[in-house]
């Protein structure tokens, strides 16, 4: 098999004994853990026999039981996606200090509206090819994608005529008029906003253009959504220069937002148009900022997560995205395996194909060779824990950052995050009793 069946991980003077495939982990000390270690060799309860106890607490939590099968590797040779990514427009109405797709500034460019039909087409003749119920369209963008408002709207409703039902969402910076969040309310099914925190930390990250500050605008859209009582999360994205923020950032968000969930994201590079990477003092400081943060969600009743630590599910891949889940249209047509490939100057890594109001054309050798590189990013990864969680990581975060050379820094931060969220499972699980 590709991973392990059992990982020793030390903590403190003990170990967190861990099984992932059927997520059985507790504390032990190196005596358990070397019974553990003896046991999962073999999965041979003799080797037991001599140790009643060991043996009867270990059918007790479950430890006996049969590894599950693996989460399958997608299949490569399909590419059936019931899913749209629109990248709308590299337009902007905000200069974030740290936007990897330099939105609002050169190249500006808008996605053709026959070219967006041709993607609803395609995906929607997926899902009735799989026997789906639905199809998605997610308006996305390397910039704002309500300022092409008018073709959203025709893409929208041209989504909504289709003979299989559409789920319609949009990633969006919430810079938008009452009207228009009138009209999201009514016609969108599902709306994640970026916002990054209270207003010194809005304001600081995420200005209007001339560095004029963004907080009451986007409060304004974020106080209609919460007043309607409108389902929606938040995305954050975290500077160093701002960890030390991010619980008050996250209370703020809890407590004077109706969103449901909060996901937290480190930016480790102050520099528009591209990414970088976390050197290790500061790895340390966004997982203590964090854990800290997530303590703080939890206490109000809402989810805080991080991309890279997912202790609750177990994935073949990061990102499902690019491997048969999403057809990535970007504004120059190109078809994409990331949201990130946005059309601009120097962003044209990750295409595979593209599409024209005739329909979409995928270069299948291409897309392969991409995706099996993916896929075998996690090759290294076997004797981490995290190996069936971020099973990888992130491919757009590490190739630019660390040259293709794997493991990579973010993975200190990944392992850090994962275990201490198992440990507060633990704790959780002991303080209610079972």
């Amino acid at each position: 098999m590709a991973g392990k069946s059992l990982y020793l991980i030390p903590f403190q003077d003990k170990f967190l004994i861990y099984r992932p495939l059927p997520g059985i982990f507790f504390l032990g000390n190196s005596a358990m853990a070397d019974r553990a270690r003896k046991y999962c060799d073999t999965f041979d309860r003799n080797v037991l026999a001599d140790e009643p106890d060991v043996l009867e607490f270990f059918d007790s939590i479950g430890f006996t039981q049969p590894d599950p099968p693996e989460p399958p590797d997608p299949n490569l040779k399909e590419f059936y996606p019931t899913s749209a990514a629109l990248l709308m427009s590299n337009r902007c109405n905000l200069r974030c200090i740290y936007c990897y797709a330099n939105g609002g500034e050169t190249n500006n460019l808008d996605l053709d509206p026959a070219i967006a039909r041709a993607a609803i087409d395609t995906v929607c003749g997926n899902a009735q090819r799989l026997n789906r119920d639905h199809f998605s369209v997610t308006f996305h963008g390397g910039g704002e994608p309500t300022l092409h408002w008018d073709a959203m709207l025709e893409l929208a409703r041209y989504a909504r005529t289709k003979p299989v039902r559409s789920s319609l969402h949009i990633v969006t910076n919430g810079c938008w008029s009452e009207d228009h969040g009138k009209w999201l309310m009514e016609e969108i099914d599902g709306m994640t906003i970026s916002m990054d925190g209270a207003a010194e930390t809005q304001n600081l990250q995420r200005p209007l253009p001339g560095n004029k500050p963004s907080f009451e605008r986007v409060m304004r859209s974020v106080e209609q959504l919460t007043k309607a009582g409108y389902p929606f999360n938040i995305r954050m994205t975290v500077t160093p220069e701002r960890f030390e923020r991010l619980p008050e950032d996250v209370r703020f968000l809890c407590e004077q937002t109706g969103c449901r969930e909060i996901q937290a994201e480190p930016a480790f590079y102050q520099v528009r148009g591209a990414h970088g990477t976390a050197f290790q003092e500061q790895g340390k400081r966004f997982v203590k900022a964090f854990l800290q943060a997530w303590d703080i969600a939890r206490d109000c009743g809402k989810f805080l997560y991080y991309s890279g630590a997912r202790p609750e599910g177990l994935s073949a891949v990061f990102c499902q995205a690019p491997l048969g889940e999403s057809l990535t249209v970007n504004p120059l047509g190109q078809v994409t395996g990331c949201y990130e490939t946005t059309g601009r100057d120097g962003q044209c890594g990750g295409v595979f194909g593209s599409a024209d109001a005739d329909g979409i054309h995928i270069d299948e050798g291409s897309r392969v060779r991409q995706m099996e590189e993916i896929l075998h990013r996690k090759d290294k990864c076997t004797d981490c824990f995290c190996y069936y969680h971020c099973a990888g990581d992130c491919f757009t975060r590490g190739i630019p950052a660390e040259r293709g050379e794997w493991p990579y820094n973010r993975c200190e931060i990944n392992r850090a995050i994962t275990l201490e969220l198992m440990l507060r499972k633990l704790s959780l699980v002991s303080r209610s009793g079972h």
